[in-house]
């Protein structure tokens, strides 16, 4: 599931990338509540879990991240090359 929080993050940070050349974490954050439920599950993967329990599972682990677990992974994606920067809460997508 470790993955799929950090696909699902990435996703929200190239939604907030849309509005704003500096993305924070707050940006993601915000943007994360935002999605609905069935956005959030076309980032799960049921392929290895019984699906109906863990796309409620994972919805259910999206609403909950906090501010410091967002952070982490962002760092996660920047370590990875995904997003760039990372000074302070300011991050941003390489080529953009």
């Amino acid at each position: 599931m470790d993955g799929n929080l950090a696909n699902i993050v990435l996703h929200a940070t190239h939604l907030a990338g849309e509005e704003y050349a500096d993305i924070t974490v707050h940006d993601v954050l915000i943007t994360l509540q935002s999605l609905t439920d069935e956005e959030i599950m076309d980032h799960a993967d049921p392929m290895t879990y019984d699906s109906g329990k863990y796309a409620n599972y994972f919805v259910s682990a999206v609403r909950q991240m906090d501010y410091d677990q967002v952070v982490e992974k962002m760092y996660e994606l920047k370590s990875l090359g995904e997003l760039e920067d990372g000074y302070e809460d300011f991050f941003s997508i390489p080529g953009a």
